[in-house]
């Protein structure tokens, strides 16, 4: 991501910095025309590149042309010196070209020779956009970062593969770990929208399940398969003890079983240019409802290329010992979630060994954090009615610190507030803020329509508690779409439940009925440009 801040520069300081202090001029008078300042933009970048306002991704292999523009436009000397503070990552030439080497973040400067004024461009190259954040309450008025909303995403280039999906879109189950009452036996929770995208929330309530005790759950939305060309409706697994690995190998024959043996933040490694793969055993255990249980996460970025598109898949081995493929599935949905790939009948043989291969495909490789075994049988689980939130706020306090998430460690999300960059930030009207308990009721394509540095408070009352022999878990169903910024940045043209495609086709559009009227009129009010 680039952005731009203007910046006055003691000539004398600049020098020191650079080195070039016989270049820079510490007196400006010695020109019949002095500087007065300078201004960093990109006038043309390469077509790959996502450019949303004064902020722009600059993807792997691609270059990015700046410009300096000198003011008055008859100074004298208008040269500047353009430098590059990380360039094993970007390098930058002194007509202003910045090249990518490899993924990090650099400052791009250009300083006037005449005056020592200095203007700036932050890049990152990772991808521009995620999706909203989910923070639970602690019960003591604070809130802790959970994970992601990833899903359903529209918006993306021509011949990304989430293209032409829209119409598997369906809604997510979040378990809510860590989500803890208040005083008064009510849950918190909060979305945020903190990247450079828009969020359109139609729905979200709290479904409390109650499983016996020693059993805990896990939910099928852990496991993105859009961009397969197939949705898995929601499901919610119950799991009972999970078996940690016994031994681990690598495609390579390195040993793993450590890495993958919990799920603590410390996956196996993914680097290297064959798909990674993993042969696991896990000792005995019985087919029948055989589930593999794996805790990861995806990392996007321009710098991840492949030649193929492979499906990860789950390899067993058949009676002489031969590996044959047993089922394919999808990625982890966004940051660290908890698949389950039901294995149940799929062993040919007696042999228990498992081979999980990560598949590939461009622009993304996932960490795998670690793989468990559980072959207990499904339990009925008691799941109480889906109950709203009451009330629902909208507010703007600002962005977040985001650490993205790489191949060797977790992202995470501070609950801090900051001022939110204008390059974040889209086209069009906004749902203006305040109560919006309405909008989030019922899946009827009346959004709360979220752009940076929005977030919605979600409060439930479930009211009632487990019965005795049995522990509760408190899962948030959520339906939205998020507009990720890279041909588009408008709000318009606003998605809807119907749509077979996004953009969509002229024989399609948004409900023009009365009720969606009144609610465009009432609601979305709130103008960002």
């Amino acid at each position: 991501m680039m952005t731009w801040r203007r910046v006055l520069v003691q000539a004398a300081a600049v020098a020191m910095l650079l080195g070039l202090a016989g270049c820079i001029s510490s007196k400006n008078d010695q020109y019949a025309v002095p500087v007065t300042g300078v201004v960093v933009t990109n006038p043309g970048v390469n077509q790959n590149s996502h450019v949303f306002g004064l902020s722009e991704t600059l993807p792997g292999g691609t270059q990015a042309q700046l410009t300096a523009t000198v003011s008055p436009a008859n100074a004298t000397n208008p040269s500047v010196f353009w430098a590059s503070s990380n360039p094993s990552c970007y390098t930058v030439d002194q007509t202003g070209l910045v090249k990518w080497v490899q993924d990090g973040t650099a400052r791009i400067t250009a300083t006037t020779v005449d005056g020592g004024f200095m203007d700036y461009c932050d890049i990152n190259a990772t991808d521009n956009s995620s999706c909203p954040f989910v923070f639970v309450g602690d019960g003591n008025g604070g809130f802790n970062y959970l994970t992601d909303l990833q899903g359903p995403i529209i918006g993306m280039p021509a011949g990304n593969i989430m293209c032409g999906k829209a119409g598997l879109y369906t809604y997510d189950q979040v378990v809510l770990d860590g989500l803890q009452a208040d005083p008064l036996g009510n849950y918190q929770v909060k979305i945020r929208e903190v990247q450079a995208e828009i969020t359109y929330l139609d729905e979200a309530k709290l479904l409390a399940v109650d499983v016996p005790d020693g059993y805990t759950i896990a939910s099928s939305s852990a496991e993105q398969t859009y961009g397969n060309g197939y949705v898995n409706p929601p499901v919610l697994y119950t799991l009972q003890a999970p078996k940690p690995v016994l031994s681990a190998l690598d495609q390579d024959g390195n040993d793993v079983t450590a890495q993958l043996a919990a799920c603590d933040g410390v996956p196996a490694p993914s680097q290297g240019v064959a798909p990674p793969s993993y042969t696991l055993d896990f000792g005995s255990f019985d087919a029948t409802h055989a589930k593999l249980v794996i805790c990861g996460w995806p990392v996007f970025s321009p710098a991840i290329t492949s030649s193929q598109f492979v499906l990860p898949s789950v390899d067993v081995q058949d009676g002489s010992g031969n590996w044959v493929q047993a089922k394919t599935f999808g990625l982890p949905a966004g940051d660290e979630k908890t698949m389950v790939i039901d294995l149940s009948n799929l062993f040919p043989s007696t042999d228990r060994h498992v081979r999980l291969n990560l598949g590939s495909r461009a622009w993304v490789r996932w960490a795998v954090d670690s793989v468990q075994l559980d072959d207990s049988a499904p339990v009925t689980a008691l799941v109480g009615p889906e109950v709203p939130a009451a009330p629902a706020l909208l507010s703007h306090p600002g962005s977040a610190t985001v650490v993205p998430a790489t191949l060797a460690a977790r992202g995470s999300v501070l609950d801090n507030y900051l001022p939110v960059d204008p390059g974040m930030l889209g086209q069009g009207w906004l749902t203006r803020l305040g109560d919006v308990t309405a909008l989030v009721s019922a899946r009827d394509d009346e959004f709360v329509i979220m752009g940076s540095g929005d977030e919605i408070l979600l409060s439930f009352s479930p009211g009632t508690q487990p019965p005795a022999g049995y522990q509760r878990f408190l899962v948030l169903k959520v339906m939205q779409y998020y507009k990720a910024f890279y041909d588009d940045i408008g709000v318009d043209p606003l998605p809807f439940s119907a749509m077979t495609a996004y953009p969509y086709p002229a024989t399609e559009q948004y409900p023009d009925d009365a009720a969606h009227q009144a609610y465009l009129a009432a609601f979305n009010t709130r103008l960002m440009q």
